[in-house]
């Protein structure tokens, strides 16, 4: 299960209508106790994937390394990361299925969908990856209420 502050949430969403048509990618960041993952606060990251922004992304390494020396010692972690579905709906595709399997194959990371159609907000979803199904499964997502 993921909780998500309301000012995480409409940072992300901010960021896919403003990246729009292309996709977005960032850091969900909180705390994990026991299978429940709060986000705390969102952090952007630059869409790496040249060739094809609009339906893929790619995260560089070096910004998840640098988020996380940055966050060590405050008792805060990366819990998940998110991207956007431009005029697509919240679920993973076929490319995020593969790219979750060969990069961050564990239960323990959310994985956040925000859809956006016609540059405007439509849904989102979160989803964790099943190592048995090798596929993703849907996580109850709720905001935190603050």
């Amino acid at each position: 299960m993921i909780r998500i502050a309301r000012d995480a949430l409409a940072q992300i969403i901010e960021h896919a209508e403003a990246i729009y048509p292309h996709e977005c990618c960032g850091f969900l960041v909180g705390t994990t106790a026991e299978d429940v993952r709060e986000v705390l606060s969102a952090h952007r990251a630059r869409n790496a994937n040249r060739e094809r922004p609009r339906d893929r992304y790619q995260i560089n390494p070096r910004e998840y390394v640098a988020l996380e020396k940055s966050l060590s010692g405050t008792g805060l972690g990366i819990v998940g990361f998110y991207h956007s579905h431009p005029d697509h709906r919240a679920v993973p595709s076929a490319y995020d299925e593969e790219m979750a399997e060969l990069t961050w194959p564990t239960p323990a990371i959310s994985h956040l969908i925000v859809a956006v159609r016609q540059g405007g907000f439509s849904s989102y979803s979160s989803w964790v990856w099943s190592q048995e199904k090798k596929g993703f499964e849907r996580e109850r997502a709720e905001e935190l209420a603050e």
